[in-house]
């Protein structure tokens, strides 16, 4: 590796991003990391302001991810730069500037963000390649770590590369605190069960809006946050089924506050997902004071672990009795709340993924 011109002792972290957004999980990360001992850099492949979130912001003028003037720019950059740190992701872009940053011999690591299980041979080799030229491969959960296929593992070890695991974490005192505050427009009188996520089918929001046919007559709503290409087909769903007045559809909350706010007027956060890197939404809920009932996949109990109920997401039936278990006994509610919140500020907390993201920099720089 070239060695830094800078004289200070703090670590020179490059973070490389299609989209420099506040509401950017490694941007948070990445603020946070900055207070302490490596001086962060954020270089936006597109376009972006000069600073998000107090951090400096290199924008890159891309016309699109097949961009050759592109890389040549960014090329440059990443040449005249002191980088002891180069951290990119697994997606195109990053396996590009992943070779580039091994040819100008830069210490380069990565983020895999999803279980390998569900990629394909293709994605599977072009993931391997970037990750053996990086120095260390992070899995963002002990699942997607494990989803790794045997000789995946095999050529990182061959590579020397080393693998960890971080969790990404969530500010648990600030969405905590933003989660009493009213969530505007007012979500609907009655037991309301609510969701978050892409309107994908991996999601399975069809199964849980099924399961509402258990509740309904018990002025139960369910309230769904985001949108997708299943959306139409999930509608269509609820009015098939004679349920449409009770199932309700908020599109996409833009504003981070208004989704912390959401989180805590619900009265159960339900996650039927089929698949999930990590389930940043489910550790979100648990901070917002909510209690969860998730889909019993290895990720998910890594998450959730005893702090709420674990359901096969499949039957629709045990989706409406575990609801019915929370709604029906208060005392449970407070226990599930109380443990949740204990396992979020122990496990999932946003400063302890950036001080081992800055322990992890640090032994990368060498």
């Amino acid at each position: 590796m070239r060695e830094s011109s800078s004289e200070e002792a703090a670590t020179n972290v490059y973070l490389l991003l299609t989209e420099a957004a506040e509401s950017s999980t490694p941007v948070k990360t990445a603020r946070h990391c900055s207070r302490g001992d490596c001086n962060i850099q954020l270089i936006d492949f597109y376009d972006c302001s000069n600073v998000v979130l107090n951090l400096p912001v290199k924008s890159i003028g891309a016309n699109s991810q097949f961009d050759f003037w592109a890389y040549v720019r960014l090329a440059r950059f990443l040449y005249s730069e002191p980088i002891d740190v180069l951290h990119v992701h697994p997606i195109g872009i990053g396996f590009i500037t992943s070779i580039i940053s091994f040819i100008l011999g830069i210490n380069c690591v990565t983020t895999e963000h999803s279980q390998h299980t569900g990629h394909s041979i293709f994605k599977k080799i072009v993931n391997t390649g970037l990750n053996s030229i990086c120095i260390t491969v992070v899995s963002n959960s002990e699942a997607t770590a494990d989803s790794f296929a045997q000789w995946e593992q095999y050529i990182l070890d061959i590579a020397q590369t080393n693998h960890e695991v971080i969790y990404y974490g969530v500010d648990i005192e600030q969405v905590n605190r933003i989660s009493q505050e009213p969530f505007a427009p007012a979500i609907p009188d009655g037991f309301v069960i609510g969701t978050a996520g892409r309107l994908i089918k991996s999601k399975n929001i069809g199964i849980l809006i099924d399961s509402l046919t258990y509740l309904s007559e018990n002025n139960a709503h369910l309230v769904i946050a985001g949108d997708g290409p299943c959306r139409d087909a999930l509608e269509l769903r609820a009015k098939e089924i004679g349920i449409e007045n009770s199932v309700h559809f908020l599109g996409w909350i833009q504003e981070e506050d208004q989704v912390y706010r959401f989180l805590g007027d619900l009265d159960v956060f339900v996650f039927p997902s089929l698949y999930e890197g990590l389930g940043l939404a489910v550790i979100e809920a648990m901070a917002a004071g909510t209690p969860v009932i998730s889909n019993d996949i290895p990720v998910l109990r890594e998450v959730v672990g005893n702090s709420g109920i674990l359901i096969d997401a499949e039957d629709p039936k045990k989706i409406s009795e575990a609801v019915n278990e929370i709604r029906n006994n208060s005392n449970y509610q407070i226990t599930l709340v109380e443990s949740a919140l204990r396992r979020t500020k122990d496990t999932f907390h946003i400063k302890d993924t950036a001080r081992k993201y800055n322990q992890m920099y640090r032994s990368v720089s060498g």
